[in-house]
């Protein structure tokens, strides 16, 4: 019974909540996948509930240093701080859609 709870959490949870995640986040899969690993393995189940957080988090200090921009560009993750400066000042690459 327990390798089927653990096949099937490799197999399915792992996967689609790395989708669902990257989807809502707008962070590539690969990303979300290696947070979850990383942070489960250093902090164990706290570590599995935080970890997209702390990897937001730790790529929002990254993106304020010019310094350190270029890891986030690396990442792929760039485009999420483009929108979110675009969207303080305003400016805008051409009209959005509304969402009904």
């Amino acid at each position: 019974m327990v390798v089927l709870v653990i096949i099937l959490n490799v197999v399915v949870e792992n996967p689609v909540y790395a989708h669902l995640a990257s989807k809502r986040f707008e962070m590539p899969a690969l990303v979300v996948i290696l947070s979850l690993i990383f942070w489960s393995w250093t902090l164990g189940v706290v570590g599995l509930v935080f970890a997209v957080p702390f990897t937001l988090l730790i790529l929002i200090i990254l993106q304020s240093s010019e310094e350190t921009r270029w890891i986030n560009t690396l990442v792929g993750v760039d485009t999420i701080f483009e929108e979110i400066a675009e969207g303080q000042t305003g400016e805008s690459a051409g009209p959005k859609e509304q969402k009904h």
